[in-house]
């Protein structure tokens, strides 16, 4: 049966009337750094230290002893943390002043619960002359190009120099940042 156990990715433990660990798996051991020799015997809220285990122990509402399941929410908590730090309101750039006042009320919306999707023709704000909106990293990168562009402005290959780029990837960007004059 603990072989069966222990090819589970979640952690498995059962437990004695008492409350006390009498089987631990090795996906157990994994995510909570207790040895199973260890754990076995200790009280279950000792090796957990939960709000759960105070507050509304699963245990307490069954009958005789039981068996628990849990997982590691390490890898999808940080991959939660990584997409809110990815995509922030702050991380859009807008200068209509349509589009000023629309990301002036994100942080408010952002609170509720509520879906919103903003949309809109071009030319209404959802986008302009450059193209569509930037990120605070692609406005930051105009800026620069920008900047060099005016020191060397009809000398490209040296504007890509001091960028530190080739012309290729320089005419690339200023086409993409609509930076070219046609």
């Amino acid at each position: 049966m603990l072989h069966i156990l222990d090819s589970i990715s979640e952690g498995v433990l059962t437990i004695d009337l008492n409350k006390r660990i009498t089987s631990f798996n090795q996906a157990a051991e994994t995510i909570t750094g207790w040895k199973s020799g260890d754990a076995i015997g200790q009280y279950c809220f000792d090796v957990f230290r939960a709000n759960i285990c105070e507050k509304r122990c699963a245990v307490d509402e069954t009958l005789e002893g039981g068996v628990e399941t849990f997982r590691d929410l390490t890898e999808l908590e940080r991959l939660k943390r990584e997409l809110i730090r990815s995509y922030t309101h702050e991380d859009i750039v807008g200068r209509h002043p349509r589009m000023k006042e629309i990301l002036s009320f994100l942080p408010d919306i952002a609170e509720s619960e509520s879906t919103v999707l903003i949309e809109g023709p071009t030319g209404s704000g959802a986008e302009e002359d450059r193209g569509p909106l930037l990120s605070a990293n692609e406005q930051e990168e105009v800026e620069k190009i920008q900047a060099i562009l005016d020191q060397y402005p009809r000398n490209r290959p040296e504007a890509a120099k001091a960028l530190g780029m080739s012309r290729t990837t320089l005419w690339r960007k200023m086409k993409r940042y609509g930076l070219i004059e046609e």
